[in-house]
């Protein structure tokens, strides 16, 4: 299996704003069938914390077979769901020590960017 790191951006969210998001993105991505998304875990919480903190909420680990379509499968369910959002939201996507962020840029940038992050994933998938 191959772990994909999600983290959402939206300046001025808060911690439930970031629940919200990343409780919606994980939807999406489970509605693929590609993966299991599930939240980032620093460990146990203190003992007199009172939740997860703001990090963590923007945080998921998709986890997909080792395979360039199921990690392409992930990024389009990204950009999907980034097209219903706001402009100033983005998604950085982390495989390894290959990263892209996502956002509502051009159409033809973020295809051209899109792909150089996959040939770069697949390198490293072999």
């Amino acid at each position: 299996m191959q772990e994909i790191v999600l983290r959402i951006e939206e300046p001025e969210a808060d911690a439930t704003r970031l629940d919200e998001l990343s409780l919606s993105l994980r939807a999406e991505i489970e509605s693929t069938g590609v993966g299991v998304a599930r939240r980032v875990s620093t460990g146990d919480a203190p003992r007199d914390s009172r939740g997860l903190d703001a990090t963590e909420l923007a945080a998921l680990i998709v986890a997909v077979p080792a395979a360039l379509q199921s990690v392409a499968a992930v990024v389009t369910a990204v950009l999907g769901w980034l097209t219903r959002a706001p402009q100033d939201r983005a998604v950085k996507i982390s495989i390894g020590d290959n990263s892209l962020e996502l956002s509502a840029t051009d159409p033809n940038e973020r295809a051209q960017v899109v792909n150089a992050f996959l040939d770069a994933v697949e390198v490293e998938l072999r």
